[in-house]
């Protein structure tokens, strides 16, 4: 008589959902107030590092999806809800969960727009070497 771990590798058979139980706090709150696309990457960064911590990159994309939901909080439900999914298979996929969030928080970059700011920003022969460069822009890929 095949064991519960045999039968589960069967062809046909889904294996058995591995209870998830992290040792570790959940994340705290997505900050929606403020520098979106900085608080969106600190979180992310963080996101990342307790998926690995709890193991719960090995889990299936449903409870990834779960736990996100749980730990982004209420005001950024909000957000989450009304996110322009294409279907409720995607609503369930973690990859495309953080795919949209991702435009959501960052964008686009419009770069003729940058590019257009960078060129003509204004600089003076008296300005000290430290201010101009405290002056420059971000590089026009990570400007929103």
């Amino acid at each position: 008589m095949p064991d519960e771990e045999e039968a589960a590798a069967a062809p046909g058979n889904t294996p058995p959902f591995t209870r998830f139980i992290p040792n570790v706090s959940l994340l705290q709150k997505f900050d929606t107030k403020g520098n979106l696309a900085a608080n969106w990457k600190k979180w992310m960064q963080i996101w990342k590092a307790y998926e690995i911590v709890t193991g719960l990159n090995k889990q299936p994309s449903t409870l990834r999806v779960a736990t996100f939901i749980m730990c982004i909080g209420p005001d950024a439900l909000e957000i989450h809800t009304g996110l322009p999914f294409l279907s409720d298979d995607d609503r369930q996929n973690i990859d495309k969960v953080l795919e949209l969030w991702q435009n959501y928080c960052i964008g686009k970059t419009n770069v003729i727009y940058e590019r257009y700011r960078f060129n003509n920003r204004l600089t003076s022969q008296l300005m000290p070497t430290q201010k101009h460069f405290a002056r420059l822009p971000k590089p026009v890929s990570l400007a929103r």
